[in-house]
Formats: C-alpha cells, structure tokens, sequence
C-alpha cells in the first residue's frame, strides 16, 4: 500500500510526499527493486542526485535486468559528464533489452555527446527522434548536436521545436538567441 500511495503521489509530480511513501515501502521491503528505482527516480525530480545514484544503484543490484534503472542511471552520469564510461555500459545493457526505446537511444547518443564522439552522437539521437519526434529533450539534443556540428540552422530548427512543446525552458531562449546571432 506505501508503495502504491507513493506511486500516485509520483504520477501526480508531488516527489516529497512520494519520497516517503517509497521509504515506508522499503522499510517494510528493502529488496523491492520497483520502489527503489521510484525512490531513485523522485530524488532526481527534486535535485537529490546522490540519493538518487544510491537507490537507482540500489535497484540495479536487486533486479540486474531493470533496464529502465539502467538508463536512468546512465543517464545521471552523463547529464553530469561523470563516469561516462559506466553510464556507456548501462545504457548499453538497457538497450541490449530494449533496442527500440527512443529514450535508451536519446541516453546513449547524450553519453557519446559527453565523450565528443558527435557523429555517433547524431546517429542515436536521431535515432531516438525517429521513435519519439515530438520529445522536448530529445529535440533539445538533437539541437546540441547540430551546434556542435556546426548545422546552425538545424539546431535553431530543433531547439525551437523543443521550446514550443516545453516552454518553460529558460536555457533553450539563450540558444536560440546565440545560433540567431552566429546565423546572422
């Protein structure tokens, strides 16, 4: 029951409240894989990274194939250009279960972002792209991406697109303006 209550408090994006839900449920279970991975999951939501590294890594141990825990793991890595070789080999492993998830594809093509390999970079992403087009991070990626490349009209292109679906995203306005001014 904790953890079903901690779910919805979850769904419903009220990550205090599902925090402690999760952590009555592992009080009670401490080898649930499932209220580890959302224990993980709503500590990243509120900013808590190395709580979420702990139970992220926590539910990997208790369940090696949870491959959403895999991503979600590896994909912390790589939004903090840390250990991108680990983050590598669990998308890897993710993806070994899941080679169509647009998600799995966004996170590997990140990490090889992160490592400067931007040509396997682009081939994930826009690999990820082709399965989830309207995606606000992905199209925020592919964006990066073509920067990097030098593209500028197809990264204004894409982080525009990833604005408009995700318009609260102060970051994205300041890129815009940066490629806006270079494309002039």
């Amino acid at each position: 029951i904790y953890f079903l209550r901690g779910f919805i408090y979850f769904k419903s994006d009220n990550n205090k409240d599902a925090i402690s839900f999760f952590k009555k449920s592992l009080d009670i279970d401490q080898h649930n894989a499932e209220a580890n991975f959302f224990l993980g999951t709503a500590y990243e939501e509120e900013g808590s990274l190395e709580l979420a590294i702990e139970s992220l890594t926590r539910a990997i141990e208790l369940n090696p194939d949870h491959a959403d825990a895999l991503n979600y793991l590896g994909y912390i890595y790589a939004e903090r250009g840390e250990n991108l070789e680990d983050a590598l080999s669990l998308i890897q492993r993710a993806l070994e279960m899941d080679p169509d998830n647009g998600a799995y594809l966004d996170s590997i093509g990140w990490v090889y972002y992160q490592l400067g390999d931007f040509d396997k970079a682009l081939e994930f992403i826009e690999k990820a792209y082709s399965k989830e087009p309207g995606d606000p991070v992905i199209l925020d990626h592919l964006g990066d991406i073509y920067y990097k490349k030098g593209i500028l009209d197809k990264a204004l292109e894409k982080w525009q697109k990833s604005l408009a679906v995700d318009p609260g995203r102060e970051d994205l306005a300041g890129k815009i303006e940066r490629a806006r001014e270079e494309i002039e």
